[in-house]
């Protein structure tokens, strides 16, 4: 049964003055969850089942001045805690919610605040601030007076509902309970707490280590299984970080394509999928040669030294400019008619791609494809009359 009302650490909490690099937060304390409040049109439903566990509850000072620094914030918060291990950090599964005190400020003065209750996913938080700024602005605008209120998201979480006032002392008396001793921290929990905390978070290390760009990090980084994929395939890498990203998505295309499941779970295929990566970047192996062996290698039961594999089906990669051109002259004494319409070409090349694409298979796919298209422009430029 619900106890009627919440027990907070309000005036004595458990932790002060934490921060981010430019968040200030004022305090951290205990306090027990008092229900989950559902509005559904006209009615008003309690969920009781989480009434009395206990929760921790982060209050921020009034610094963030926009709706992106504080998703960033929330961003950062979950980041940490999914991290420590601490929760999940899903939001949509009551994790870590969300309430948004959003209050404006004109020529020096200071209006109301107006707080958004328990906002559950980073894209409700982001268009919950957003419309309360708008509707806030809106009642100025007009002359009005903004209600110091608390506010409940609607079905489509973009518009909320007042759902009670904050002028209402009767409903914010705090008073001492008496039944509860006071909490003691003891010196050495804050020693072993420091010991414990993990501030190395995996987007950082991608950032400053390899100089990834911020938005792939993050994404990388809050996705476990990719997360544990990069990571092992990251370390002692030799090829640019860029192809390594646009690497991935083809590499999700192949699995969706095999049905296999991404990122691949096989024990060695992290390191092979990058020193297939470092072949074809080096030059050693065509691209669609590449390709053909993750296709290999994620299908295969056995493991094959990757060089050992390319070695017994003579896959390297033909650059010998005599075999190149060779290839080309067999693939144009085939396709004679194809040869003299793309003589005949000007912008559009259907028929020297055609021929480009025949010489790729003539080569078993060995030659790549600047290569072929180099020599065949070199070949039809000759044959092209004057």
């Amino acid at each position: 049964m619900p106890s009627g009302y919440q027990i907070t650490q309000q005036d004595h909490p458990i932790a002060k003055n934490g921060y981010f690099d430019f968040y200030v937060h004022s305090q951290i304390q205990l306090e027990t969850d008092s229900g989950k409040s559902l509005i559904h049109g006209d009615r008003h439903l309690v969920d009781l089942n989480r009434a009395g566990v206990g929760l921790i509850e982060i209050v921020t000072l009034p610094e963030l001045h926009s709706p992106d620094e504080a998703m960033a914030l929330m961003e950062q918060l979950r980041l940490y805690f999914v991290h420590n291990k601490i929760c999940m950090g899903d939001l949509f599964k009551g994790q870590i919610r969300a309430d948004a005190n959003v209050s404006m400020r004109k020529d020096g003065v200071n209006y109301p605040r107006v707080e958004i209750k328990n906002i559950n996913s980073m894209n409700h938080l982001r268009r919950a601030i957003e419309g309360e700024i708008e509707r806030q602005r809106k009642i100025l605008q007009e002359g009005g007076i903004v209600e110091e209120e608390t506010r409940s998201l609607l079905d489509d979480n973009l518009t909320s509902k007042a759902s009670r006032s904050k002028g209402d002392s009767l409903d914010y008396r705090i008073i001492p309970e008496p039944n509860l001793p006071r909490l003691i921290i003891e010196p050495k929990w804050i020693q072993e707490a420091k010991e414990q905390l993990r501030l190395d978070l995996q987007h950082l290390k991608y950032i400053k280590e390899y100089n990834m760009n911020p938005h792939a990090a993050l994404q990388i980084a809050t996705d476990a299984s990719l997360n544990k994929f990069v990571s092992k395939s990251i370390t002692g890498m030799k090829i640019p970080v860029e192809k390594f990203l646009d690497s991935l998505s083809a590499l999700e295309n192949i699995c969706s394509k095999l049905h296999v499941h991404y990122p691949p779970d096989k024990e060695n295929f992290p390191q092979i999928f990058v020193e297939l990566l470092h072949l074809e970047t080096t030059g050693r192996i065509t691209r669609f040669i590449c390709k053909d062996l993750i296709k290999f290698y994620l299908e295969a039961n056995e493991f094959i030294p990757v060089e050992q594999k390319i070695e017994k089906e003579r896959l390297w990669r033909i650059t010998d400019p005599t075999d190149i051109m060779r290839a080309i002259e067999e693939t144009m004494e085939s396709f004679p008619k194809v040869v003299e319409k793309a003589l005949l070409e000007d912008k559009k090349r259907n028929h020297f791609n055609k021929l480009r694409n025949e010489v790729v298979l003539l080569s078993k796919r060995k030659i790549s494809m600047e290569d072929v298209e180099d020599g065949l422009t070199r070949k039809l430029s000759i044959l092209k009359p004057k």
